[in-house]
């Protein structure tokens, strides 16, 4: 797996190359100069990279939904007053 530090700085690079009128485009690469069509493999290779961890990622998250919501459920009443003993 590799290292979160990378996952979480490599993300948002890739979802904005991603999201591009560029990258979206399903024409010939024709138009394209060098430095594009490098940037496109680049994204393509670490989109194919990060599909474990971001497979591994979503699992965890599923694992940890009925937990997060029951923590909520058992202390969100009592943050909940402690925020309002503390601002008032």
């Amino acid at each position: 797996m590799k290292s979160p530090r990378i996952l979480l700085l490599a993300l948002p690079l890739a979802a904005s190359v991603a999201a591009s009128p560029v990258a979206s485009e399903s024409t010939p690469e024709e138009g394209l100069s060098l430095m594009e069509r490098g940037a496109r493999i680049f994204i393509e290779g670490l989109m194919k990279e990060f599909e474990p961890a971001m497979e591994d990622l979503e699992g965890a998250m599923r694992e940890m939904q009925p937990k997060l919501r029951e923590f909520v459920d058992q202390m969100g009443p009592a943050l909940s007053e402690l925020l309002n003993d503390i601002s008032g």
